[in-house]
């Protein structure tokens, strides 16, 4: 069952970073904004400055930062997997542009 399971996110993997390489679709945009929407910058504690609040507030920031790694990394993880479906759609129509691209910039005459 693992065995297929690798096996088919690694024939997924192919398409995905194909059409990432190529940066020639909205996928790529739509990754990015995803992947960025995750690091979401959590507010500054302000209280009072004794000792006891300053304990407090280290717990607090060191809770919000691992609260923080786990959200972004969740929002990576979603990101890959939409992409990873919709670039089985995108990838011929990525490359196909890409070949009207090669085939367009070789006909275009050369200045010396």
């Amino acid at each position: 069952m693992a065995g297929g399971i690798g096996l088919g996110v690694s024939l997924l993997m192919f398409p995905f970073f194909g059409t990432m390489i190529l940066n020639n679709t909205k996928l790529t945009f739509f990754w990015c904004r995803v992947f960025h929407i995750g690091f979401v910058k959590w507010p500054y504690l302000i209280n009072q400055i004794d000792l006891d609040s300053l304990g407090w507030t280290i717990v607090v920031r060191i809770f919000f930062w691992i609260f923080e790694f786990i959200f972004s990394v969740a929002f990576v993880i979603c990101a890959t997997a939409v992409c990873l479906i919709f670039c089985l759609f995108f990838y011929p129509f990525a490359m196909r542009r890409n070949r009207k691209d090669v085939k367009a910039k070789a006909e275009e005459p050369k200045f010396e």
